[in-house]
């Protein structure tokens, strides 16, 4: 959870289990205050080879703590998110060096990205080159998440408003829905907890 929020995750964590979507309540938003998510920054960009490494399993290996199959995952150049959330399971053991707390992390954070904040139609696969984003931890908490989400949002509703015949959407749609919830009060649930500010506390967690 430090490293979760000193890269800029905590926002999502906080707003707990996901949500059961509305998927009628869908136009533009403010995802710092929304999700708490940094809205200025580095860009997030990918790489498509493993910087500093050899191949993908030697960086898994190293960044994750945990290396791919490759029959179902390095040669579909990506980490399936089932593989992804098991390993997210898996106990820790006991006098372990920060650095494998920093490990657990990326993996929540790659979760949170594929399954939250840059989701695509499918959900299931998690591009290797999103792993050089975290080769420095303390360089992630400079990472513009927020623009990166509007940007994977704009792209699948652009796609979806072009006359395209799509069954789903992608992107970030939790984000319109608490946008909606913001601006328009009546169709919004209850706060869960007190409506007095609360510094650094994104809306979505109310």
């Amino acid at each position: 959870m430090y490293w979760l929020d000193v890269w800029g995750f905590r926002g999502v964590v906080e707003c707990g289990r996901p949500m059961r979507m509305d998927n009628e309540l869908i136009t533009a938003l403010d995802v710092q205050s929304l999700w708490g998510l940094r809205a200025d920054g580095r860009v997030f960009t990918g790489r498509d080879y493993p910087v500093g490494y050899e191949d993908w399993p030697s960086k898994c290996r190293d960044v994750l703590e945990w290396i791919p199959d490759a029959e179902t995952e390095t040669k579909h150049g990506g980490l399936l998110m089932t593989s992804l959330i098991h390993q997210a399971t898996m106990p820790l053991g006991d006098g372990l060096h920060d650095y494998a707390y920093i490990q657990r992390a990326r993996i929540h954070a790659l979760i949170l990205l594929r399954g939250l904040i840059l989701p695509d139609t499918t959900g299931c696969k998690v591009p290797f080159m999103w792993l050089n984003a975290f080769d420095d931890p303390e360089e992630v908490a400079n990472i513009n998440w927020g623009s990166a989400a509007l940007a994977y949002l704009y792209h699948y509703l652009c796609e979806a408003s072009v006359g395209r015949q799509r069954r789903d959407v992608g992107g970030p749609m939790v984000l319109l829905q608490l946008w909606a919830w913001e601006r328009m009060p009546t169709l919004r649930p209850a706060f869960l907890i007190s409506l007095m500010y609360t510094p650094y506390t994104p809306c979505g967690a109310k």
